[in-house]
């Protein structure tokens, strides 16, 4: 904040932004921004599809310079609308790259709201070279918080595996773990799905939200979910970063996800062998707000679900291995019972015979 601060009272602009691409490529976030005015109307997030006109000047990693916005060739038209609403007069838009030659990672913008200005060569480069300094201190920061987060999880993991190993398991010791897991992730909702043996059926047996709200164990038919059936049962892993964007052939899995308020999910295959044996599947949802879905977190909240897995696995184990000593000991009781009933009855029979040759 304090860097643009002084570039942008050096260049004299009246806005100085840093905006970001999402892993997706498809949009684009502000992630920091020093304005003069009181009031900011510009919007903090842009679909590229939204500014056709001008995603694809910046595509090329060009320089992009407008010095009155007043006179926008007639296909930005939506570039004309928001300069209009923002009040902006003049504008510079600079792709963000770490090194020469890498792919574009965001932009960096200037622009004037009270008046036009014509972009000379000398500001173009010079700005061009601010964002470049910014852009490299922004990454090394993300990397470095990136780094942190890394640690965090591994730690989250050492201590959910710990107390799932020490606990007395139960359902309860479960929904603790994923909501340790969700808190850590920033998602509204882990589930844990277990196939039948038949695979015909698939049942909720883990689950928390956000809300609080924990969803009761159900079960239903995995032939009313194909789409996902299909891709589940091969191994791979879905990731659905907005529900509106699902093909047309998942019309079940949509109308689904729409009707329990879903708006983004991801489910990875659980797996309790390295022979890809498929158990289920883990869910991970969002409830009200799209999100994308990065491999690093597809890769942790796989070990995390797999992490619940095993736990919930042993603890199955437990449940059918405590079944059957109660079966055991009341089919030992039991047996005893009947031992000791025809035993009785066979000494009450004796003495019987005996009364009978003593008199």
């Amino acid at each position: 904040d304090k860097v643009l601060t002084e570039f942008a009272e050096y260049f004299l602009v009246d806005r100085f932004e840093l905006w970001w691409r999402d892993l997706s490529g498809q949009t684009t976030t502000r992630t920091y921004c020093w304005t003069k005015e009181e009031i900011d109307r510009t919007p903090s997030s842009f679909k590229l599809s939204e500014i056709p006109w001008m995603a694809g000047q910046v595509a090329n990693n060009k320089i992009l310079h407008v010095a009155d916005t007043s006179k926008l060739p007639a296909e930005a038209i939506y570039e004309r609308k928001l300069t209009e609403y923002i009040d902006s007069k003049a504008f510079a838009v600079f792709p963000l790259r770490i090194k020469e030659g890498e792919e574009r990672i965001g932009s960096g913008r200037v622009a004037m709201s009270e008046s036009t200005r014509d972009w000379t060569e000398q500001e173009l480069k010079e700005l061009n070279l601010a964002f470049s300094v910014i852009a490299t201190a922004e990454a090394r920061m993300r990397t470095k918080a990136e780094l942190q987060s890394r640690e965090r999880f591994h730690a989250l993991v050492a201590e959910v595996s710990t107390d799932l190993l020490n606990e007395s398991l139960d359902n309860s010791s479960l929904t603790v773990a994923l909501r340790k897991f969700s808190m850590h992730f920033g998602i509204d909702s882990l589930a844990c799905w277990w196939l039948s043996e038949n695979r015909e059926s698939i049942s909720r047996t883990a689950a928390w939200r956000k809300d609080e709200n924990n969803p009761e164990y159900s079960t239903f038919q995995v032939a009313s979910v194909p789409y996902y059936r299909s891709l589940v049962l091969a191994g791979e892993v879905v990731a659905v970063a907005d529900i509106n964007s699902l093909p047309a052939e998942a019309k079940g899995e949509r109308e689904m996800s729409m009707a329990g308020g879903v708006t983004a999910t991801l489910l990875v295959p659980l797996s309790l062998t390295a022979e890809r044996d498929f158990v289920g599947f883990g869910s991970a949802m969002m409830f009200g707000e799209t999100r994308e879905w990065p491999e690093q977190d597809i890769e942790d909240l796989q070990l995390a679900f797999n992490v619940i897995a095993i736990a919930e696995s042993r603890m199955r184990n437990q449940v059918a291995l405590q079944t059957r000593e109660r079966f055991r000991s009341m089919l030992a009781n039991i047996s005893t019972s009947l031992l000791e009933a025809e035993l009785k009855e066979i000494g009450n029979h004796s003495i019987a015979v005996c009364h009978v040759f003593v008199f």
